[in-house]
């Protein structure tokens, strides 16, 4: 006969039991009821100790977890259950007294499931925006949960374990913070009552998600007026810039950006509309600035103004002050004067005055004796960019080009001898030029008198 013994859950220790009557060993007396209990945790257990109940005197007892395929010899009154699962009537555990007489067999009546291990839990920002990918600094605090088993729960702390919060999904948002290494822990317990070991943060974890400031740019406006926006200078400054960050430029109206590197960067020489430059950065988390343009246009503009005309110049003795000695020519790339200012240094500066808008160049006094003055006239443009022109002035007595002595009558042949290196005969301090006639006479006639 088959005896069916109750399932009995006392204090979470389960006795489970087919029992199958065997002979007794007096013919009368029925052995005592073999039975075996187990920790349970509605179905699972993490206890893998299986107790034995009900041995007889002198008996001896085995058992068997492959459905009584073979039975191995038990000792005391347990044997532990390897992890696995067992259907009804696999686990069977039989008592033999002296003879070898096999008294009764108990099998488990209903499912058991051993689990003694858990994994451990594994952690991962869902997305490490930051300028490095694995710096574990975000502007996204969500956490991804890995290695979760079914139908286990699981909690994180983010105060070192100090208040737990039960997960839900596979993932959890952490706050903007900062987060020190072993702040934030994570475990999981499974449906046998197994806990994991707490993973914590090895790292620092940083939240941010609160965008940089706008940077700000400045220049050196340079030239005669510091308000015209036409500079020589072509260095843009770029200041709020935060610690780690990177920033961008654009030349081009934000079409393409160039990420910048110190706090400045070079403009090509050409005129920059309204809008053309633009500006911006982006923090270690990932988050990003607004940008920053320019409201004005720019002109950069670093060439030289350059001179055309002769180096050197003669003026006759005795020159009047308003007299113009010099015109000074040089230009900027249009017409000549156009977007110049002139202006003169030198150790004889004092003696000359130039018109600023024109380049005249004036003697301030007559002058009067045979002398050379060398005067630099500087041409100045717009963006403040300077050329220099070294000017020799040798003031001396110029002679007509080209001239007709005539004499008073005709055939006297006035002019036909001609002496240009007499030197200084009358004791003027001039040299002398001589000029002879000769058929001139006081009587008009056509003597050879000259």
């Amino acid at each position: 006969d088959v005896v069916t013994s109750n399932i009995g859950i006392v204090a979470a220790v389960v006795v489970a039991a087919v029992v199958v009557a065997g002979s007794s060993s007096d013919g009368d007396t029925p052995p005592e009821s073999l039975t075996f209990t187990f920790a349970n945790t509605g179905g699972t257990t993490n206890s893998d100790a299986i107790t034995i109940n009900g041995l007889k005197a002198g008996a001896t007892w085995q058992y068997s977890i492959d459905n009584g395929a073979t039975f191995t010899s038990g000792t005391n009154s347990s044997f532990t259950l390897p992890d696995g699962t067992y259907d009804a009537n696999v686990v069977q555990i039989k008592q033999i007294d002296a003879t070898g007489t096999t008294l009764d067999i108990v099998k488990n009546a209903s499912l058991i499931i051993v689990d003694t291990t858990i994994a451990n839990l594994t952690m991962t920002l869902d997305d490490d925006t930051g300028l490095v990918k694995t710096d574990w600094i975000t502007n996204k605090g969500k956490v991804n949960i890995g290695n979760i088993e079914t139908d286990a729960t699981w909690q994180y702390s983010t105060d070192g374990g100090t208040a737990w919060t039960n997960g839900i999904g596979d993932s959890f948002t952490l706050a903007e913070d900062t987060y020190a290494k072993d702040t934030i822990w994570i475990k999981q317990t499974d449906m046998a009552g197994n806990t994991s070991s707490v993973l914590k943060n090895t790292s620092p974890i940083i939240v941010d998600t609160a965008p940089p400031a706008t940077p700000i740019f400045s220049f050196t406006d340079t030239g005669s007026s510091d308000e015209d926006h036409i500079t020589k200078n072509d260095t843009i400054t770029v200041t709020g810039l935060e610690k780690d960050a990177i920033w961008q430029y654009s030349i081009n109206g934000g079409a393409d950006f160039t990420n910048g590197t110190g706090s400045s960067f070079t403009l090509a020489e050409r005129n920059y509309n309204v809008n053309d430059i633009q500006i911006g950065q982006t923090d270690v988390a990932g988050n990003s600035s607004g940008v920053v343009k320019n409201t004005f246009s720019i002109v950069v503009d670093t060439t030289d103004p350059s001179f055309i005309g002769a180096t050197k110049i003669n003026v006759s003795l005795n020159t009047p002050i308003a007299t113009t000695i010099y015109n000074a020519q040089a230009t900027d790339g249009g017409n000549a004067d156009e977007n110049i200012t002139y202006s003169i240094k030198g150790a004889n500066a004092n003696k000359f005055s130039i018109v600023a808008d024109t380049g005249i160049l004036t003697y301030r006094a007559i002058q009067t004796s045979k002398h050379n003055d060398t005067v630099i006239i500087v041409a100045t443009d717009l963006a403040g960019n300077k050329a220099e022109k070294s000017i020799t002035v040798s003031v001396k007595i110029l002679l007509a080009q080209g001239f007709v002595i005539n004499g008073e009558s005709s055939k006297n042949l006035s002019g036909s001898g001609i002496s240009v290196s007499a030197g200084d005969i009358n004791g003027d301090g001039l040299d002398d030029l001589i000029v002879g006639a000769y058929y001139d006479s006081r009587s008009n006639n056509d003597d050879d008198s000259g």
